[in-house]
């Protein structure tokens, strides 16, 4: 589900972002990828916001990935994923750090590491490609545990990632 086209500013950081897809629905180039990894997959993409999907769709959903961008989207969307009683993953990225945790239904994780709604540091840190790379393959790992039922519901653990100085720190808030 994604509302946006690619640009220029994609490139150094999405996958499916070429000079080939600028201008194209992020939901069309992951349906085309799709059918050229795996023809015989089913793919139900939604160009839109979140807000937009009617609540029957949610109730389709066995685990949400949360890759947004803003604070106010980040808390809509685990507020949405605490009424549907959805599994939350969260991921988020700025310069060399990174955070990801699963939210699991009736948690007010992502409430408590945003209190209030205003810009991320990504703004004055930049998003590289390394760090993007990372916690979306860390947020990958946590919903295939969540999957295949081999992560038990927990605290509201987070792990908070500092590439640069090569360290995690996990914390429960």
């Amino acid at each position: 589900m994604d509302p946006d086209v690619f640009d220029e500013t994609n490139l150094n950081r999405q996958l499916l972002a070429t000079t080939a897809t600028l201008g194209q629905h992020k939901v069309a180039a992951a349906r085309e990828r799709l059918a050229l990894v795996n023809p015989d997959c089913i793919f139900a993409g939604i160009i839109g916001r979140h807000p937009e999907v009617p609540e029957i769709v949610w109730s389709t959903v066995d685990l949400v990935f949360e890759c947004l961008d803003n604070i106010a989207d980040r808390l809509d969307l685990a507020a949405r994923c605490m009424r549907m009683d959805r599994t939350l993953i969260h991921g988020a990225v700025a310069g060399w750090y990174g955070q990801v945790a699963v939210v699991w239904p009736g948690q007010d994780t992502v409430r408590l590491l945003y209190p209030e709604i205003g810009p991320g540091w990504e703004r004055d840190l930049g998003t590289p490609p390394f760090t993007v790379g990372l916690v979306g393959s860390l947020m990958v790992a946590q919903g295939i545990k969540v999957l295949s039922g081999s992560a038990a519901p927990s605290s509201r653990r987070v792990d908070f990632l500092d590439i640069r100085e090569c360290r995690r720190v996990q914390t429960a808030v």
